[in-house]
């Protein structure tokens, strides 16, 4: 979390995965709500960072950004007293992509790391409000980012990475 890749004049490029699967939709109470439900996501995201030797308030500055693609399959049936629905979706899209203009890296001794960031998530994603999932969430999100990491001589390891995500309004849905 604390560590950014080193100083290089042309970046780091990789590539992000995830998969997530359900089979079970509960309530807030966590009781299962008994309908037939079923949701996989796989994401793919392209990622380009650069940390420079540039300094600001004593860090190396950096900027990122992660292009992705998310693969999604979801059904759901729901009983209704006039008879049963059921609704599937699986598209295979560009979701919303995060530009991240400020990254600062503080290496503040050999053990221990610290970076703040600012993200943006654009609302460049395929949204469609009458979908049963989309890719894109059709809202701006601005997160300021702490992260950090100690690692001990031995190799032991602790991080952590804060972040506050601030919305804008989804106009499609308000």
């Amino acid at each position: 979390a604390g560590m950014t890749p080193p100083v290089t004049p042309n970046g780091t490029l990789g590539l992000r995965t995830s998969f997530y699967s359900a089979k079970v939709q509960k309530d807030r109470r966590g009781n299962d709500v008994n309908n037939d439900f079923s949701l996989s996501v796989l994401s793919l995201g392209l990622a380009y960072i650069r940390m420079t030797d540039y300094q600001l308030f004593g860090a190396n500055y950096g900027f990122s950004t992660v292009v992705p693609f998310f693969k999604m399959d979801a059904e759901l049936g729901i009983d209704t007293p006039v008879g049963r629905l059921e609704f599937e979706a699986d598209p295979f899209r560009l979701a919303d992509v995060q530009i991240t203009p400020l990254i600062l890296q503080w290496n503040l001794s050999p053990n221990l790391f610290v970076n703040a960031q600012f993200q943006i998530q654009a609302p460049t994603g395929d949204y469609d409000k009458n979908r049963l999932i989309s890719p894109g969430l059709n809202h701006w999100t601005f997160s300021p980012i702490v992260n950090g990491t100690w690692i001990s001589d031995n190799g032991f390891e602790v991080s952590s990475s804060f972040e506050v995500d601030v919305n804008t309004r989804n106009n499609a849905t308000d």
